[in-house]
């Protein structure tokens, strides 16, 4: 009995030994398969972040340069909106000088009329007393 246990414990620890070296050899498979699996992601993940990286700065240059334009048609319009600003203030007072001036004419025209009215009736007048001049030589 002692024998056939000490057979059956030979055979255990064989067994041991051999399930030993069956898990270090599994477990350096395991390493492997995960090392080859790990570096594969992050290959994978490098080359997305170059994809990542190179798109990034296309958007950027895309944006630089609508930025470039937005600046462009930013001072084009202040320009223009300034010209237009100035134009309005040379019409309203080009208008205002106008309105003066037709206000002036008008009173001038209004002077010019009321002056030949005077000088109408002084005619006149004048003609009255050169027919009274003239009607007293003859009586006389």
């Amino acid at each position: 009995m002692v024998q056939k246990h000490e057979l059956e414990k030979h055979d255990l620890a064989k067994e041991y030994e051999k399930l030993q070296r069956t898990i270090h050899q599994l477990q350096g498979e395991n390493r492997e398969e995960r090392s080859a699996i790990e570096e594969d992601q992050w290959e994978k993940i490098d080359e997305v972040k170059e994809d990542n990286k190179t798109a990034l700065a296309q958007m950027i240059e895309v944006g630089m340069d609508s930025k470039g334009q937005l600046t462009q048609v930013t001072g084009a319009y202040k320009s223009k909106r300034t010209k237009k600003e100035s134009y309005e203030k040379d019409s309203q007072e080009k208008l205002s000088k106008l309105n003066d001036l037709t206000t002036m004419t008008a009173e001038l025209k209004q002077q010019i009329a009321s002056s030949k009215k005077e000088l109408t009736e002084r005619n006149k007048t004048m003609e009255d007393k050169e027919l009274r001049i003239y009607e007293l030589k003859k009586k006389t």
